[in-house]
């Protein structure tokens, strides 16, 4: 049994690693689907349902298209925050690249011990 403190840090591991993977997901599929397809795969903005105002994040996910274009200035005209949180989004995944390939060798080899531990 972990430590509280070791179990504490796991779970942020964890939990960081899965944000990540979404976060990926994000600024990957602006490159990869076509704009009609982001638009009905992703849901309207409950504030602007329910209020008919605009939230700190309406316009992000036509930001991220346009970024992901090179149309900078259009995406900021769509969210001035989309660029940030793009380049954000992208500095973190260079950081989880950086933490998974310093940590793969120590997890292929946690796997190999179990695996001769249970044969």
């Amino acid at each position: 049994m972990l430590p509280p403190i070791a179990q504490l840090k796991r779970a942020l591991l964890i939990v960081w690693l899965i944000v990540s993977t979404i976060t990926l997901l994000t600024i990957f599929l602006p490159f990869v689907l076509p704009e009609s397809t982001i638009s009905r795969i992703t849901p309207d903005c409950e504030w602007k349902v329910k209020y008919q105002k605009s939230c700190a994040l309406c316009g992000m996910t036509s930001g991220f298209i346009h970024v992901a274009r090179g149309e900078f200035s259009r995406a900021s005209a769509s969210n001035r925050f989309s660029p940030f949180l793009f380049a954000f989004f992208s500095l973190n995944q260079l950081f989880v690249l950086v933490y998974l390939g310093s940590h793969l060798t120590s997890f292929y080899n946690h796997l190999r011990r179990r695996h001769y531990a249970n044969t």
